[in-house]
């Protein structure tokens, strides 16, 4: 049992391989003293625009520059698909990336791959191996072909017989030990060299899996401390060190790992909160990409409720295997094609303001003096999304078209005794039934914003916009804002909405106006309650 730690290559995903000079220097000090046999600095990667530390990177001169016992082994990883998506020939850019190995403190390198392209990677290794480097191929997302595939894939590797370790990846962190022990097998059966595992922990069972690897025919296997790693993360690292000992009936103190892991990595875990969960248990379960949890869980823009729905609408997509930024935008927004709704809501407000009303600190801090002003002016109040922060006595319609919103209020019918306005083509109908729907269509458009008596043309599948929109087709006097606070100027919904507001105030009509504080370009009269 050979043990692999990658903490400064997959943790990176959480902090952008930025890690500080001390928590590298205490790194190299404390794990060289236990039996870790090769430590993974980082991914060894071609000059990106995007700012990234150098754990991203992890050039030579960066390596000379750490002090690195001489009896530590040393990998970077490279991205296959990066290599073989370069215009130039393998073995030049190659070049590019590494020295000859004389000339490197680098004694292994691991090339991801994903495992339906594995046969390609032949000509990378071999430029790796005439440079001097032990070379270790990683299969991603195994479980994406089927053991009479893997079969063949194994078999075409073996007889390429230039790889050291060929290791095995569970990506997604939803494979069981039976899966582990079935893959492994057949590797082993099929090929002649040392074989390795990286376990995911979505599902709780990276230690148990790895394990189950091991007695299965690994001999390497991947941890990371307290298990740092992309999504879910990893096995500890700590504990693969606990059942080495145990195996080989050994007792060393773990006293320096511990120390290393209070100061550096747990105020690190505190902050970008990784580990099982059951968000990540979740997507495991429908084979998504673990990325897509980890984005949702580190940005404020979604929920606990969003994040599980979300999901559930990325389980029926095929691109939920393949980890993008757009294809998360792209599942929540796709069903929005059609922009003519059933509802006519033309003059359906004439004459009359209409108070859109978000639930947020500002209206619950205001609430006594936005009922009162209800009772008092009569405007058609319209509730975005789903919330019991006003009673419905208030309430005349809700609003909502974002299928995270969408879901909660399919799952909260009984409740809702008002109308609700929604696309009627992004929902399953059946899911609400006993509900008042009044149709108002929604297409999403990065250039067009237009509004139709029955539905509206606009660049983002925001509740807000679609229902100042929907306020607007129907003629309102004015247009009321409670609620609209603002999101964080860090925060992309904030350009969106701020460049959609101000799209809206071009026009001459309805005049807007926010009746509890906001930081977009909408006049904010305090008065009004």
């Amino acid at each position: 049992m050979k043990i692999l730690d990658c903490t400064l290559r997959d943790g990176g995903y959480y902090n952008s391989w930025n890690f500080s000079k001390e928590l590298v220097k205490d790194y190299m000090k404390n794990i060289s003293l236990v039996d870790i046999n090769i430590i993974e600095l980082g991914f060894r990667s071609l000059v990106k625009e995007d700012f990234l530390g150098e754990c991203a990177y992890t050039t030579d001169e960066y390596i000379d520059s750490l002090e690195i016992p001489k009896n530590q082994s040393i990998a970077v990883m490279i991205n296959a698909k990066e290599i073989l998506s370069q215009k130039e020939p393998i073995e030049q850019t190659i070049n590019k990336l590494f020295k000859h190995k004389k000339n490197s403190r680098v004694d292994y390198v691991r090339v991801a791959i994903n495992v339906k392209d594995a046969t390609k990677i032949m000509e990378i290794v071999s430029v790796l191996k005439e440079l001097g480097y032990k070379v270790c191929v990683n299969l991603m997302q195994i479980n994406a072909v089927n053991l009479k595939k893997l079969e063949d894939i194994i078999k075409k590797l073996n007889n390429y017989g230039n790889i050291d370790i060929l290791y095995f990846a569970d990506s997604f962190g939803s494979l069981s030990n039976s899966d582990v022990e079935k893959i492994t097998k057949t590797i082993s059966k099929n090929y002649n060299y040392e074989i390795g595992f990286h376990a995911h922990n979505s599902l709780g069972q990276a230690l148990s899996n790895s394990l189950c690897a091991i007695e299965s025919g690994c001999s390497y296997v991947d941890g990371s401390l307290l298990g740092m790693g992309r999504g879910s993360g990893n096995v500890g690292t700590e504990y693969l060190l606990i059942e080495l000992q145990r195996k080989n009936n050994e007792v060393k103190k773990l006293d320096s790992l511990k120390t290393l892991m209070d100061k550096h990595f747990k105020p690190l875990q505190e902050r970008f909160k990784w580990g099982c969960n059951i968000y990540y248990y979740l997507a495991a379960t429908k084979n998504i990409h673990p990325s897509y949890v980890q984005q949702m869980l580190t940005n404020e823009r979604y929920s606990s409720d969003d994040v599980i729905n979300i999901v559930n609408i990325l389980a029926n997509e095929t691109k939920k295997t393949n980890y993008n930024l757009e294809s998360l935008e792209y599942a929540i927004s796709k069903k929005y094609v059609e922009e003519r709704g059933s509802w006519d809501i033309k003059n359906k407000f004439k004459n009359k303001e209409v108070l859109l009303l978000v639930s947020s600190p500002k209206v619950v801090k205001n609430i006594d003096k936005i009922t009162s002003f209800i009772k008092k002016k009569n405007p058609i109040v319209i509730m975005l999304n789903y919330s019991e922060v006003i009673p419905q006595e208030y309430v005349d319609y809700y609003i909502a078209c974002h299928p995270t919103r969408l879901n909660t209020i399919s799952l909260r019918k009984e409740k809702i005794k008002k109308p609700v306005i929604l696309p009627l083509q992004a929902v399953n109908k059946n899911l609400f039934r006993g509900l008042e729907i009044l149709d108002y269509g929604l297409k999403t458009s990065e250039t067009i914003f237009k509004n139709l008596d029955t539905g509206c043309i606009i660049p983002s599948s925001l509740v807000a916009p679609y229902a100042i929109n929907m306020a607007i087709s129907g003629n309102a006097r004015r247009i009321l804002l409670a609620g609209f606070d603002g999101y964080l100027k860090k925060d992309q919904r904030y350009y969106e909405m701020k460049n959609i507001l101000e799209n809206i105030k071009k026009t001459s009509k309805p005049k807007m106006v926010a009746i509890t504080p906001t930081q977009y370009p909408v006049s904010y009269e305090a008065k009004i309650l």
